[in-house]
């Protein structure tokens, strides 16, 4: 008996330490990675905190009476979150996450936390051996310093990446676990409550969008159809949730991930060609096209594209790869995700001869360092922003690691969306200056908006920028494009030259005292709050990008 009771509460510590990184993961589709874990880690202390102390001030056998519940509750999971992102555009990025945080994750750690303390007590006598103080909050305090250990090695190791995981079906997985604990624990009583189960077991596996099955996902693309979208592919990855999606409409699709667009294409339709003159699929961000005017830099000597060697920091849908190669340049990618790669390559024809490294960028790059085995004349830093830019690239070492891989004629085009009245995009636009000793100029992707339009006050000053840099000291200016530039796009002869007017100023930094003027290796954890603003606001701008619909039913 005494083993069992052992056993059962180890397993609730655990299969709820499980638990969170699933729901932030299930989220993070609706929300975006980072708004979803701005609190999670409060919510997840505060609801242990009650769980635990909820079944120490009750002990007896009662509080494992919960399990049974806890059981059915964890399979109506999934059908409850799936109604509540329904309402994610009227939530937001801040209420919505902690509304389904609280039902995927809080409700089962307060339940399973609940019902592992008494029967503890039952094999122990906490009271009867250290007093009622400390028979209460020393094993309190004891099972919390277990369930966090636990919960950060999941959350941070084990289901860190969720490449071919599927977070609903794990879901599913966890409730099983419960149950299957259920009926160690109580074998064949309770089984009316059981009853419950069936219902939300038919509407996940039949009904749930969410969930990678056939059925369902033929419910998703009927559903995805009403709001004139198409789902062409998804998958999971080591980055998070990857998905091909077309507007039949407007006829582009997009690359997404997460709550985010890698990128995306104008099809290459009849009708533009014939009344457009279109030869070429068209970028939906001119950013992108922004970022080869690398090429047009002037440099002394000049570089020729045959001679040229490019290395270009993040795929996406391959728009600055396929340019660089179509130019006769030897280019070599890296990108940390093999679905991104693959999804590049099928639906928005990258070719599967370009040179594509799948590693982390990091990794790579101190590599190439320290080899000294290869230098660029062309960097291209195309990462994902937006509020989830991983700031550890963007840190001064990273970024002076870039620097050393330049030829000394080299030069470099770094892209960063962030709003500039916000202190981590001044933080990052100054570290990128410093680590180039100040040789570099800021371009905004368009035209700012005039002071009459009706503009969002969020969406004022969020742009993309691309930062010109070069290695060595000189004006940074661009020769005129000809016609070979364009690659015969229609876009690029509008979007690939930085205009004089597009052209902004580094941001003045307005750091507290006891921080750096530059992100350093390290301190990114310092800006997570700041770069939480970038997210919440980036969310809407992609909300006035891509339907709320759409963008819930992933």
């Amino acid at each position: 008996m005494a083993l069992k009771i052992i056993i059962t509460s180890a397993a609730l510590l655990t299969l709820s330490a499980v638990v969170s990184p699933i729901s932030q993961a299930s989220l993070a589709p609706v929300y975006g990675a980072i708004n979803v874990a701005v609190n999670h880690a409060q919510a997840v202390r505060i609801t242990s905190t009650i769980g635990f102390s909820m079944g120490a001030m009750s002990w007896t056998d009662g509080p494992l009476d919960v399990l049974p519940w806890l059981a059915v509750w964890a399979f109506w999971i999934p059908v409850l979150e799936e109604i509540q992102v329904l309402f994610s555009g009227a939530l937001g990025p801040v209420y919505g996450p902690m509304l389904s945080g609280f039902t995927s994750c809080q409700t089962v750690i307060i339940l399973a936390a609940h019902a592992c303390m008494g029967p503890l007590n039952k094999v122990y006598d906490f009271e009867a051996k250290f007093g009622k103080n400390i028979g209460i909050f020393a094993p309190v305090g004891a099972a919390m310093g277990i369930y966090f250990g636990l919960e950060k090695f999941f959350s941070e190791t084990a289901f860190n990446d969720l490449s071919g995981l599927d977070p609903v079906k794990l879901q599913v997985l966890m409730a099983l676990a419960f149950w299957a604990l259920a009926l160690l624990q109580y074998r064949r009583s309770h089984w009316k409550i059981y009853l419950l189960i069936l219902p939300a077991l038919f509407h996940t596996y039949l009904l749930n969008p969410h969930l990678e099955s056939g059925f369902s996902t033929r419910g998703l693309e009927s559903s995805l159809a009403q709001q004139n979208w198409t789902l062409l592919d998804r998958q999971w990855s080591n980055t998070g949730y990857i998905s091909v999606i077309e507007n039949v409409e407007r006829g582009y699709r997009v690359l997404r991930c997460d709550h985010s667009l890698l990128g995306g294409e104008w099809t290459l339709t009849p009708k533009r060609q014939q009344s457009e003159g279109w030869k070429v699929g068209e970028p939906i961000y001119s950013v992108f096209e922004m970022l080869e005017a690398v090429r047009l830099m002037e440099l002394s000597p000049r570089i020729s594209d045959e001679d040229a060697k490019a290395l270009i920091i993040g795929l996406g849908i391959g728009t600055a790869p396929k340019a660089l190669a179509a130019h006769g340049i030897d280019t070599t990618t890296v990108e940390i995700d093999p679905i991104v790669y693959a999804l590049a390559t099928k639906y928005f024809g990258l070719p599967v001869t370009n040179n594509v490294v799948v590693q982390d960028a990091v990794s790579f790059v101190n590599s190439a360092v320290s080899t000294k085995s290869q230098k660029y004349d062309y960097i291209i830093h195309d990462v994902f922003t937006g509020g989830a830019e991983p700031l550890n690239l963007f840190n001064l070492e990273f970024i002076q690691s870039l620097r050393a891989l330049l030829t000394s004629n080299g030069v470099a085009a770094i892209n960063y969306a962030g709003d500039l009245t916000l202190p981590l995009s001044g933080l990052v636009l100054n570290t990128i200056s410093k680590a180039f000793d100040g040789q570099c100029k800021i371009f905004r992707d368009g035209a700012p908006p005039a002071k009459s339009e009706n503009v969002d006050e969020d969406e004022v000053d969020f742009i993309n920028m691309v930062v010109f840099c070069r290695n060595k000291p000189g004006s940074i200016s661009f020769r005129k494009p000809v016609k070979a530039d364009f690659l015969e796009s229609k876009s690029r002869e509008s979007y690939l030259y930085p205009r004089a007017d597009y052209e902004i100023p580094f941001p003045t930094v307005d750091v507290e005292d006891d921080k750096d003027d530059v992100l350093k290796r390290g301190k990114e954890s310092d800006w997570k709050l700041h770069q939480a603003q970038g997210a919440q606001r980036h969310w809407k701008i992609m909300r006035a990008v891509v339907p709320d619909r759409v963008w819930e039913l992933w």
